[in-house]
C-alpha cells in the first residue's frame, strides 16, 4: 500500500484514506526458498502504540520465472484483513499459497517511520 512502484500501476481496493491517523512504524521481514530462486519480503505496519500490525505489503519475486507478485493487506474495522482485491478472512495465512511454508526466514529490518493525517 506504501510502495510506489514506478511506471506500474498496483490496484487495490485498500487506500491510504481508510487509515487511522497515527503514525506507522516499518519492519521488513525476508524469507528465501533454500535453492534461493525465490525470495519474499513482508513489509509491516504497525501504528505506533497498538499491539500487532494493520498493514502489510507482500512482494514475492520468482528469479526462475522472472515474476514478481505484489500483494495488500490491511486490517479493517471488522477485525477481517481485507486483500487488495477486496477479498476478507480473519486468517491471513487463507490468502497466501501453500508453498510459503518452504520458505526460511532469513532476516528482519526497520523500515521507514509514515505519518498518516486526519
Amino acid at each position: 500500500m506504501f510502495t510506489e512502484i514506478e511506471d506500474h500501476h498496483v490496484l487495490s481496493v485498500n487506500k491510504h484514506t481508510d487509515l487511522k491517523p497515527g503514525v506507522y512504524i516499518e519492519t521488513q521481514l525476508c524469507f528465501s526458498k533454500e535453492d534461493e530462486k525465490s525470495s519474499l519480503l513482508i513489509r509491516q505496519f504497525m501504528r505506533d502504540g497498538d499491539e500487532a500490525c494493520s498493514v502489510i505489503d507482500m512482494i514475492h519475486i520468482d528469479k526462475e520465472k522472472s515474476n514478481v507478485i505484489f500483494q495488500d493487506f490491511m486490517l479493517i474495522d471488522s477485525g477481517e484483513w481485507q486483500a487488495g482485491n477486496g477479498l476478507k478472512s480473519f486468517d491471513l495465512a487463507d490468502f497466501l499459497p501453500d508453498s510459503f511454508v518452504d520458505y526460511i526466514y532469513t532476516g528482519s529490518t526497520e523500515g521507514d517511520v509514515i505519518e498518516v493525517l486526519p
